[in-house]
């Protein structure tokens, strides 16, 4: 796979041949964030809304003690996702102690200084 990031493969237009690995990661990742939002942004009520927000705050502090950074990030960007953060009733029917496990969540998947909390935890043993 280290070939197919030389040279940012996946963007050229041969892409397919080059990268397929990167293209097929990438395509999960994208499956794993819209189904995460669908979840949420397709329930009609209020109460299972937040409580399919919560289940996925949950399963993203799974996947972080699993080492599963890139399923992590789909579910989080899901979460920060335009249709979801407009769910301001949603948000702030969140408990306290879940919206400190998902902000926690934010700062450790966050881009900032080059990704430097998730390299931290890519190096800790499991």
């Amino acid at each position: 796979m280290m070939h197919e990031c030389m040279d940012t493969a996946w963007q050229k237009k041969d892409k397919a041949t080059r990268a397929p690995t990167v293209l097929t990661t990438i395509a999960f990742f994208n499956e794993v964030a819209e189904f995460a939002m669908t979840c949420i942004v397709q329930c009609m009520h209020p109460v299972a809304r937040l409580k399919a927000m919560i289940r996925l705050i949950d399963i993203m502090v799974e996947l972080l003690m699993l080492h599963n950074l890139s399923s992590a990030k789909a579910i989080l960007a899901a979460l920060q996702s335009t249709p979801v953060y407009r769910l301001k009733q949603t948000w702030m029917s969140l408990s306290k102690d879940a919206q400190k496990v998902f902000d926690e969540c934010a700062m450790l998947l966050s881009e900032e200084n080059n990704m430097a909390q998730m390299r931290k935890v890519t190096l800790k043993p499991k």
